[in-house]
C-alpha cells in the first residue's frame, strides 16, 4: 500500500504540459529519467534536455538542440544515462542516437549558515560542505 506523506514538491521546469501551438507542442514533456544514484535526472522534450540536482530541485543546465540538427536527426523520443553519469544518449525520430557527454565541477568554497539557534539574529556563514555544482554537455 502507498502511502503520501506530505505534500508534492512542485518544479517549475518552464515547460509547457498542455500544448495548443506548435511552440508549445515541442515544449511538452517526453521523458522523465534519473540516473543510477537518483542524484540527478534529466526532463526530455522534442527539442531540448534539462538536467536538475534532485534535492534540492535545482536546475543545471538545459541545452536545446539547433533547429538544424532537429531537421537532420528528428526530434528528441527519450533518453538513458550512462550508469556513471558520466553521458547521456538521446534517441530521435529518424532512428538516430545522440551521445552527449557530462561534465560536472563541484566547487567546495561555497558557504553555509552556521547551524546555531541561540545565535540566529548573528547569522555566521562559515566554510562549509555545501557544494556548488555546475554542468557542461557537449557532444
Amino acid at each position: 500500500m502507498l502511502v503520501p506523506i506530505g505534500r508534492p514538491t512542485l518544479l517549475r521546469a518552464g515547460l509547457c504540459t498542455c500544448p495548443s501551438t506548435d511552440d508549445q507542442q515541442n515544449s511538452r514533456i517526453i521523458c522523465i529519467s534519473c540516473n543510477r544514484e537518483r542524484l540527478l535526472f534529466a526532463i526530455l522534450t522534442a527539442k531540448d534536455v534539462s538536467i536538475f540536482w534532485s534535492n534540492p530541485q535545482i536546475m543545471l543546465l538545459k541545452y536545446g538542440r539547433p533547429e538544424t540538427s532537429r531537421e537532420n536527426y528528428g526530434e528528441n523520443l527519450w533518453l538513458l544515462w550512462k550508469p556513471d553519469s558520466s553521458s547521456l544518449v538521446i534517441s530521435t525520430s529518424k532512428n538516430y542516437l545522440l551521445f552527449y557527454k557530462l561534465e560536472f565541477t563541484f566547487d567546495f568554497d561555497s558557504y553555509q549558515i552556521e547551524n546555531n539557534l541561540s545565535a540566529l539574529p548573528n547569522l555566521k556563514f562559515l566554510p562549509g560542505p555545501i557544494v556548488k555544482i555546475s554542468a557542461a554537455i557537449s557532444w
